[in-house]
C-alpha cells in the first residue's frame, strides 16, 4: 500500500500490514502511546512540522520489514513506544527534523496518525563550530 507524508511517498506491503494487525485499524487519538525513561518533555508535535527522513536508494525508501511490522505491531495493539527524537530545524520550512525513529515516524503517517510524540534534544553542529559558519540545511 502507497502513502504520502509531507510529500514523500513510501510503501508498506500489505503482508507487512495484515501480520501486523493494521489492516482494520482505525486510530482512536491524534498520535501513538509514548513511554520514555527520558528526563526531557514529550510533546505531541505534528507530523507536518517534522521533515521526512531521507532514507533512500534512488526513489524508493527502505525499510526494515520486520522493525516495521513491529512497530505497527505495537501501535495496533495500543503498546507503548518510545517518543521518536527530533532537533530543532530552520530547513525547508519544517520546525523539526528526526534524528532518531524513522520506522515510528513512517508507521505514524501510515496509521493515519496527525501528530507523532517527540522529545527535542539539541543538535551541535561541528562543522560549523569549527569554521565558524551558521548551520547547513541536510538536503
Amino acid at each position: 500500500m502507497e502513502f504520502t507524508v509531507n510529500g514523500k511517498r513510501f510503501q508498506i506491503s500489505n503482508e507487512c500490514r495484515q501480520r501486523s494487525g493494521m489492516r482494520d485499524f482505525v486510530p482512536s487519538g491524534s498520535a501513538y502511546t509514548a513511554i520514555s525513561e527520558e528526563t526531557e518533555p514529550i510533546i505531541m508535535a505534528p507530523i507536518a512540522d517534522i521533515s521526512p527522513p531521507e532514507r533512500d536508494l534512488g526513489n524508493k525508501l527502505v525499510f526494515y520489514e520486520e522493525r516495521m511490522e513491529a512497530v505497527l505491531g505495537a501501535i495496533s495493539k495500543i503498546i507503548p513506544l518510545p517518543p521518536i527524537e527530533v532537533e530543532q530545524s530552520e530547513c525547508g520550512g519544517y520546525r523539526y527534523k528526526l534524528s532518531h525513529g524513522v520506522h515510528r515516524y513512517y508507521a505514524s503517517a501510515a496509521a493515519g496518525f496527525s501528530h507523532v510524540p517527540v522529545v527535542v534534544r539539541q543538535h551541535f553542529d561541528a562543522e560549523a563550530w569549527f569554521t565558524g559558519e551558521g548551520a547547513k540545511c541536510n538536503r
